[in-house]
């Protein structure tokens, strides 16, 4: 997904400037920033993203998930946008709008309805 999404930004920016993704000005990526910034650190900050925190982690959860059953899996990774949410609004402050609430009602409903939680609500499955 985030290589379709890459590849996505590249063609826009072709498009857009009506060049070719080869002729377009990646040079600021490499130069040092005016703070002085060494010429390496995008490329380093790039490698330790796609070593460390993706990679390393998808690897990590492949081999947690492998122990688990299916269904706490899937409540896991079915969480995870409730998770990050929570980290926003707790560390960056981010707002939670009238959109995301619905999201995570519904994401917590999901969760209800995937534990039994509301079987009896439905008659004829309690």
């Amino acid at each position: 997904a985030a290589a379709a999404a890459a590849v996505a930004a590249v063609a826009a920016a072709s498009v857009d400037s009506g060049a070719a993704p080869w002729s377009l000005p990646w040079e600021h990526l490499l130069a040092a920033t005016a703070g002085g910034a060494p010429a390496w650190g995008v490329p380093a900050a790039v490698a330790y993203t796609g070593l460390v925190s993706t990679s390393l982690t998808i690897w990590l959860t492949a081999k947690v998930f492998a122990k688990l059953p299916s269904t706490d899996a899937s409540v896991i990774l079915a969480s995870e946008p409730l998770w990050a949410t929570g980290v926003a609004v707790a560390l960056l402050g981010a707002p939670v709008g009238p959109s995301d609430a619905v999201g995570g009602a519904l994401i917590l409903g999901g969760l209800a309805c995937n534990q039994g939680l509301l079987d009896r609500l439905v008659p004829g499955l309690a």
